[in-house]
């Protein structure tokens, strides 16, 4: 009987290689595609609510202040929330409260019309977004014929960003994507 002792040719050890390498590349895609999941499971949901929300005060609505957005993170699941208002100038019943995400890797934070930017909302300070009964212009809560300062929302999960832009005088939403850069450390 003979062995045959002879190893892996060059073509053998090549080919396992390869796999190899799809298959890191792929595993390393998909992890990408988790992360950015988060932000856009987000982005749609808060640019869906805003565009009902408004539909709703514009219908609904007695008084500009009645139905109202409340979008934040909740500090004990760490999970971010829309919430519809009604009757938010009495007694604030809490109608439709949807859960953004399904891992609380995403956060939101936004940016009013002067450069201000006000990082992570939470449940102390949410982000409350208002409609003009009459208009459909975003407006202040407490003044509901003072146009509103906000201008974007960012919902951010990793390194991927999704932006929702707004202009609050005529409460238009308009989303655009973007994907944050990491500069490498020196």
């Amino acid at each position: 009987m003979k062995k045959n002792n002879d190893g892996f040719t060059i073509v053998e050890l090549i080919v396992v290689i390869a796999m190899l390498v799809i298959f890191i590349g792929a595993v390393s895609v998909n992890v990408g595609r988790i992360t950015d999941y988060d932000a856009k499971e987000g982005y749609k949901k808060i640019s869906s609510a805003i565009t009902e929300n408004k539909i709703e005060t514009l219908g609904k609505a007695k008084m500009t202040g009645d139905i109202y957005l409340e979008i934040y993170r909740d500090d004990s699941d760490r999970n971010l929330y829309v919430q519809t208002i009604h009757n938010g100038r009495s007694s604030k019943d809490v109608v439709k409260k949807t859960k953004l995400n399904k891992r609380g890797r995403a956060s939101v934070s936004y940016e009013l019309s002067d450069g201000t930017k006000v990082e992570n909302v939470g449940n102390s300070n949410p982000l409350v977004i208002c409609f003009n009964r009459a208009s459909g212009a975003i407006v202040d809560i407490n003044d509901g014929y003072k146009v509103s300062d906000l201008k974007y929302i960012y919902i951010t999960a990793g390194s991927y960003e999704y932006t929702i832009e707004l202009v609050p005088e005529t409460g238009k939403v308009i989303g655009k994507y973007c994907l944050l850069y990491t500069s490498p450390s020196p």
